[in-house]
């Protein structure tokens, strides 16, 4: 374990270290950009520009950040963050820079489902384990989901997405593993929606309107935006 540590060790140092050296010949040569979203200063090529006749940078990070809310809100398309108006996105060869394969595979579920959703084919059921998806029987006829994805192969429950507990119930599964599965799937979809205040901490939501949020706590107030979650004042919103 520890030899395990050190490793880890050992890479975020050479890590900190080549990007410690890339700031320093950005600077150099006079390579920096502003991200659009948080206006931190950033290296050009630490930076992923939108798709649109007239480009918006964004750092890593917001970029990212920009991505895992459209998952959050079941969107497969990521739309550039600019407080302009832009309807530019982001490229296939721009992604891979800020997103991640785990995100990278939530993105495409979120897409694969829309469509097959749009196809309106009766019946279809989506392996809640990996991509596959086939058409059934009604639930009332078979409650099960026979994955036939090689490396899965997993059988559910179509009621609660789960791994199968029949002949137990939902309900009947969930008190006996100690949770519920519906409170699971929940609380994944709030984490990616929910941001804490830069100030205090206070935890909050955004359910419509701008990127513009003000903390509910009543003695703080602070003003963020929900993207990059930087506190601000009006002016990072009209740039």
């Amino acid at each position: 374990m520890r030899s395990v540590r050190d490793a880890d060790l050992r890479e975020e140092t050479r890590t900190k270290e080549i990007e410690r050296r890339n700031l320093e010949v950005a600077i150099a040569k006079g390579d920096m950009r502003d991200c659009e979203c948080c206006f931190g200063d950033f290296p050009t090529n630490r930076l992923v520009h939108c798709d649109a006749e007239t480009r918006h940078w964004f750092c890593y990070d917001c970029a990212r950040r920009n991505a895992e809310a459209a998952v959050g809100l079941l969107k497969y398309e990521l739309t550039c963050i600019s407080t302009d108006g832009c309807v530019g996105g982001f490229s296939r060869a721009q992604r891979p820079k800020f997103i991640d394969e785990k995100l990278k595979k939530a993105l495409d579920q979120v897409e694969k489902n829309i469509i097959l959703e749009q196809a309106g084919i009766n019946n279809l059921v989506n392996c809640p384990f990996c991509s596959f998806a086939a058409e059934c029987p009604p639930v009332q006829v078979d409650r099960e989901f026979r994955c036939q994805k090689p490396d899965c192969m997993l059988i559910s429950c179509r009621l609660c997405r789960m791994e199968t507990h029949i002949p137990l119930t939902c309900d009947e599964a969930a008190e006996r593993n100690g949770n519920s599965a519906r409170r699971e799937i929940e609380e994944a979809m709030t984490a990616a929606l929910v941001r804490k205040c830069s100030k205090c901490g206070t935890p909050f939501i955004k359910e419509q309107g701008c990127n513009k949020m003000r903390c509910p706590k009543p003695l703080c107030k602070n003003i963020q935006c929900y993207v990059c979650s930087q506190s601000c004042d009006y002016a990072h919103f009209n740039d």
